[in-house]
């Protein structure tokens, strides 16, 4: 996924009304937690996993909700 496709998915999220900001919010809150989980471990952190929490945060962000 490249930074446009991130910014493209963060919209659609954005706009979704299918989802609430509660479960984007959640969402946000896991991966951010898997991050972490694989950094104190000392493991790789996939690329996808990073444009994920990119595109979440930004969504929430274009949500009007704080990070």
């Amino acid at each position: 996924m490249m930074p446009d496709q991130v910014s493209r998915r963060a919209r659609e999220l954005a706009l979704d009304p299918a989802l609430s900001d509660y479960e984007v919010w959640r969402t946000l809150r896991s991966v951010r937690g898997q991050i972490y989980t694989l950094e104190r471990e000392g493991y790789p952190i996939p690329i996808r996993l990073l444009y994920a929490r990119k595109s979440l945060e930004l969504a929430n962000r274009n949500r009007g909700n704080p990070d």
